[in-house]
């Protein structure tokens, strides 16, 4: 599964919004009731050499927003998704599409 990465630096500081996002969906191959529970969960996270922000997106929780105060001078932060876990009930399938990581810096 490739899933996205990459690295923000501006020469501003200022309030870094993160937006991690993915369009999920779960499917199941056989009729073993309406309780069989499925679902794909990514960590998002951010560093600078050192964990600085985590949260997690999934099926059923799309979206999730960091907000970081960023310091500025073209500091590197890394962004990225990783698989945290998956669970299936019978034979069935999880996915993720789309998966993005979008920045918007507020300047100060």
């Amino acid at each position: 599964m490739a899933l996205p990465s990459g690295t923000f630096s501006s020469p501003y500081a200022g309030l870094l919004e993160i937006v991690f996002s993915g369009e999920f969906s779960s499917q199941t191959g056989g009729d073993f009731g309406a309780n069989t529970a499925r679902y794909l969960a990514l960590s998002c996270n951010v560093s600078n050499g050192s964990m600085i922000g985590k949260t997690y997106i999934k099926t059923g929780v799309p979206s999730s927003t960091l907000l970081l105060a960023y310091p500025g001078g073209n500091v590197a932060w890394s962004l990225s998704m990783a698989y945290e876990a998956h669970q299936l009930s019978g034979p069935s399938s999880v996915s993720v599409q789309n998966a993005a990581i979008t920045c918007a810096l507020i300047k100060r």
